[in-house]
């Protein structure tokens, strides 16, 4: 019976209520750098809608700000390298076709295969690397994504 008597003597703190995690527009934070990282791939938007997610929250967390300024880096890294590709390609088209001119030999050929091949290789590392980086973001991990210039500190 004293038993019974300790239960009813003993004082139970009622259980602490945490408080529930931040959302940013409805998703957590992980989540939203996932999707940060992730809609870049969106063609057209992707990109603007990418720095919007950091700029409209980048006061809000001290990781989205981290996470943005990593995926804008990234974007104009990924803009500029596409340039100059692009104008390594055209070149190497020019240059084939004044060759085909003085040769009377298909050297045209050249800039198309540079430029598919130049077209191939954009398209897979803009693929590839913002997947990598969202299932990092997805984990917590903040991926620096390969060859990309720091514009933002």
């Amino acid at each position: 019976m004293s038993d019974e008597n300790d239960y009813a003597d003993a004082h139970v703190e009622p259980p602490v209520e945490s408080t529930p995690p931040k959302q940013f527009w409805g998703m957590n934070l992980n989540t939203y750098c996932m999707l940060m990282n992730l809609i870049q791939i969106l063609p057209g938007w992707g990109w603007i809608i990418a720095i919007l997610m950091w700029i409209l929250n980048k006061d809000n967390s001290p990781e989205i700000d981290r996470y943005g300024k990593n995926v804008t880096n990234w974007i104009i890294s990924f803009a500029i390298f596409f340039m100059a590709m692009s104008v390594v390609s055209g070149i190497f088209g020019m240059v084939g076709l004044v060759l085909t001119f003085v040769t009377n030999a298909p050297l045209f050929l050249l800039g198309h295969f540079s430029m598919g091949i130049t077209c191939l290789v954009v398209m897979i590392v803009g693929l590839v690397f913002p997947i990598i980086a969202a299932v990092k973001a997805n984990d917590g991990i903040l991926w620096k994504y390969p060859f990309s210039y720091t514009f933002f500190k």
